[in-house]
Order: C-alpha cells, then sequence, then structure tokens
C-alpha cells in the first residue's frame, strides 16, 4: 500500500458524552421518564393550558436527548471496537429505550395530527395554532407532525411500524455491515490479506496495475458474497416498498423524499436535469483517458476512474500533515469555520486511524447541546482521505451552526447535510 508513516493516531475520548459513573444514573432516570410519558398524554385536549403544552416539549425534548447520549455514546464505542460485547450491551438498551419512547409518542403524535385518538377530543385547527405558538422554534417540527396526516396508520400499526424500523430492518442493515468490515482482500504477498479501506486506497495509484488489481479483487470479494449481501438489502427495500403502500405514497421514492423534507416536484427536477445533462462528464472522461496516455477518442475505463492525472509518487500526507492542511485551508476561506473545525480536533473528538476490530465507516456524529460532534473515519495516507477529513469536518461544523437548536430539530435532513460536508471537502 501507498504508505510512510500515518502520523500520530487521534482516539476520542467519549468521556464528553457520558462518563462512566453516569451510565447508571442515566438509565434510572430514563426508565423513570418513560414512565411519566402517559401522564402527560392523560392531560392534552384542546383547551389545555400553554404552559403544560410547553412542560411536556421540555419533558420530551429532554428524554430524546439523554437517550440519544446513551445510544451514541456506546455506539461509537462499538463503531471503535466491533467486538465489545459491553458497548453492543448498552447500544441494544439505548435502542429498547428509543422504541418505547417512539412508540409511546405514537398517539400523542396522532392526537397533535388532529385525528381520532380513543378517548380524547379532536385538536382542531385553532387549538393546534394557539399551542403551537408556544415554542416558536419547534413550529416546523409541529406542522410537519400535523401536515402528514394523511399518510398516519391506526396506533396499533404505527406501534408496529416501530418495531418493525427498530428492531429488525436496524438488525438487517447491522448484519450487512458485519459482514462487509470483516472481509480480507488478498493482495499479493500479504496473506493475511488487507481490509476494504487498505485495499480501497489502490483505486488512487498512480500505478495503472495496482489500480486494475485492487478494483478485480474488490469486485470478486462482493460477487462471492453477493447472495448473502442482497438477501438483507432485498428484505429492506420490500419493507420500504410495502411501508410507502400503507401510507399512500405514489412510490417508495416519493416516501423517501418527504421523510427528507423534499417535494415530488423537487425530486421529480433532479431526476429531469439529471437525464437531459447525462453526457456533461464525457468531455471530461475524454480528457482524462488521453492525460493517462490514451489514444485519442478511447473511453476511460473504469479502473482509472480515480487515477491521479499528475504521478504523485510515493509521496502522500501523513496525519498530521493532512489535519493540518485542512485547518489551514479552512481558516483561510473564513476564519469562523477553521474555529469550530480546530474545536472538534481540540476536544480530542476524532478517531482517525485503522487497527483490528474497528468498522471501516466514515461519520460524524451529532450528540445534542453543549457537546462537541465526534468524526469517525480511518486515515491511510492518500489525498482522498485528506479529502474525507475536511468532508467529516465539514458535518461537524454544521452541527455546530445548530448547536443552539432544540435536540428536535439539530439535525437537518441527509441530502441538506451532505451539501454542508460536500462543500467544506470542495474548498
Amino acid at each position: 500500500m501507498i504508505q510512510q508513516t500515518l502520523g500520530k493516531p487521534r482516539i476520542w475520548n467519549l468521556n464528553d458524552i457520558l462518563r462512566e459513573e453516569e451510565v447508571g444514573p442515566t438509565i434510572i432516570d430514563i426508565e423513570q421518564s418513560l414512565g411519566l410519558l402517559g401522564g402527560f398524554f392523560d392531560d392534552m385536549n384542546p383547551n389545555m393550558d400553554e404552559g403544560r403544552f410547553s412542560e411536556f416539549l421540555k419533558f420530551y425534548e429532554k428524554l430524546k436527548e439523554e437517550i440519544l447520549r446513551l445510544k451514541r455514546r456506546f455506539k461509537l464505542e462499538l463503531d471503535a471496537d466491533r467486538d465489545s460485547q459491553r458497548a453492543g450491551s448498552y447500544k441494544a438498551r439505548a435502542e429498547s429505550f428509543e422504541e418505547r419512547l417512539e412508540a409511546g409518542f405514537v398517539p400523542i403524535k396522532r392526537w397533535l395530527m388532529g385525528l381520532d385518538v380513543e378517548g380524547k377530543s379532536v385538536l382542531d385547527d385553532k387549538n393546534a395554532e394557539r399551542l403551537f405558538e408556544t415554542r416558536p422554534d419547534l413550529k416546523y417540527f409541529l406542522d410537519r407532525i400535523r401536515g402528514y396526516r394523511q399518510h398516519a396508520l391506526p396506533v396499533e400499526v404505527e406501534k408496529e411500524r416501530v418495531h418493525t424500523n427498530n428492531v429488525f430492518i436496524t438488525a438487517l442493515e447491522d448484519i450487512r455491515r458485519d459482514k462487509t468490515a470483516g472481509f480480507k482482500f488478498n493482495l499479493g504477498a500479504n496473506e493475511e490479506g488487507v481490509t476494504q479501506d487498505e485495499l480501497l486506497s489502490y483505486i488512487r495509484s498512480s500505478d495503472a496495475n495496482k489500480r486494475r488489481i485492487a478494483y478485480i479483487e474488490f469486485l470478486k470479494r462482493y460477487e462471492k458474497e453477493r447472495i448473502a449481501l442482497f438477501i438483507p438489502y432485498q428484505a429492506g427495500i420490500r419493507d420500504r416498498i410495502h411501508e410507502a403502500k400503507q401510507r399512500g405514497f405514489s412510490s417508495a421514492i416519493s416516501f423517501w423524499a418527504h421523510e427528507n423534507h423534499l417535494s415530488d416536484e423537487t425530486v421529480n427536477n433532479l431526476f429531469e436535469v439529471c437525464k437531459k445533462n447525462f453526457n456533461v462528464f464525457w468531455p471530461h472522461f475524454l480528457w482524462k483517458s488521453r492525460k493517462l496516455g490514451n489514444e485519442p477518442g478511447q473511453p476511460l475505463s473504469r479502473f482509472d476512474m480515480y487515477a491521479p492525472v499528475k504521478n504523485l509518487g510515493d509521496r502522500m500526507p501523513n496525519y498530521d500533515e493532512a489535519e493540518q492542511a485542512v485547518l489551514r485551508i479552512l481558516s483561510e476561506f473564513y476564519e469562523e469555520f477553521g474555529d469550530m473545525a480546530k474545536r472538534i480536533v481540540d476536544a480530542g473528538h476524532i478517531d482517525s486511524h485503522p487497527r483490528h476490530g474497528k468498522s471501516g465507516v466514515f461519520s460524524c456524529w451529532n450528540i445534542g447541546q453543549g457537546i462537541v460532534p465526534y468524526v469517525f473515519f480511518n486515515f491511510d495516507n492518500t489525498y482522498d482521505s485528506e479529502s474525507r477529513l475536511a468532508h467529516e469536518l465539514g458535518h461537524g461544523i454544521h452541527f455546530l451552526c445548530a448547536q443552539n437548536n432544540s435536540i428536535l430539530t439539530q439535525e437537518a435532513s441527509p441530502p441538506l447535510e451532505e451539501i454542508a460536508a460536500t462543500f467544506f471537502e470542495t474548498v
């Protein structure tokens, strides 16, 4: 693999999320709080006091953030060590709390929509407006709930959906992720094999033969496991299509768009623009093929898609150089962006280097108000890895900009989040 020294590894400090001595008391507090949810629901009626409604929202925010902190504390610990049974056990505990909260919120959500709920008077538009105005910062969150009424399912069916999404779909995703995380790829002299991250560093090599071998080994491994990988993927997609039909969406894409705060018109326009401009990259591919030494007009090979146009040789950045370069460039572009990225670095919230048992995912995690986001990736001495660091720090900057928001509105939809991160990667 193209490599000198990886540089000093950054191993994150998860105690800023939840200290060891805080775990037990947090679990007890969550258990007690979940038991209070029904009391708030009992008090809900169209003429209820604004103060009591505001009290419920604060209670719900606090409980949701507590569960999120517990879940992500051990989710991150598990990503750093996939063999940790302790982290897996606590993560499962947090996910069970999350499911109970979502299931308990189902009848409340239905009532907020203005639909019939057994034993409750319907919340009319006038009183909904009155109650929603008690928290202007949550008006968008509450209005989205109310606007979803045409896609709502009966209470018991909604609770089944909560269970399916939290248990079965999550399990399928974890199975597929764990399966691929354990893949080893054969690269000649290395008898033990290399990880997927190590293998994919070769696809950006200046050596055409190394790029070709990396692609072939990658595709061969996935071809060998195609059935085992396809089954959980297919199950998840079929369930998604089924839920979209249940809820009355015209398609699974329409369902996805709504969940991501996009209109059907926006998505359809995107598809149309892509179809009309599908050949916009052709001149670039032909130019790159020519720069790599091919005959004029010869198509660019798949093996050369990520090939560097300029031979970079064996000199690649180590982690310290990459980190400093990203911080410098962000500061030169806009000083406050550089300062926010440095906050993440200085907080010790980055886990930077590959090691045995560590997941191969790249991610940035928002934890909640007052906690600097966490960045997780596997540096491999490539410029692509340096670019990925900028991407993940971009997510972190985005999260820091929203830190004063409620936990209910802090995280944007994935399309918006990726626009922010890709912007910083481009800078």
